[in-house]
């Protein structure tokens, strides 16, 4: 009975772990441009700096068809990686921290990492 207690609990183990390691992360970002040339290399880098964190795109600006509310103050930019664990290695690289400051520099910034629903 000890036995089959043990084992119940490695698997249920097993699939808490399985499902943490499948569960999407996003990262957020509304972004006010104040200098519109000056965020050119920032967009220009950004993407060099997440590929490798298995990071992409879901939404970079577009022209948001707002129903309520005040919708995003700016442009909207979310990120999908395949866990929290890859999103936040991703925003605190080296490479991604570089160019932070060229994002500060040139406009007003929310930006936030969410864990997604196991997919």
């Amino acid at each position: 009975m000890v036995k089959k207690l043990i084992l119940a609990s490695l698997f249920t183990a097993s699939l808490a772990t399985q499902a943490f390691a499948d569960t999407p992360a996003y990262y957020v970002a509304e972004f006010q441009p104040t200098d519109r040339d000056g965020i050119k290399p920032y967009s220009a880098q950004v993407e060099s700096t997440f590929r490798p964190y298995g990071g992409r795109f879901i939404i970079r600006g577009g022209d948001p068809d707002i129903k309520e509310g005040f919708g995003a103050q700016g442009r909207l930019v979310m990120i999908k990686f395949s866990n929290l664990k890859q999103a936040q290695a991703w925003y605190s690289s080296p490479e991604y921290q570089k160019i932070i400051p060229i994002r500060h520099r040139s406009g007003n910034s929310r930006t936030y990492i969410v864990e997604g629903l196991p997919e």
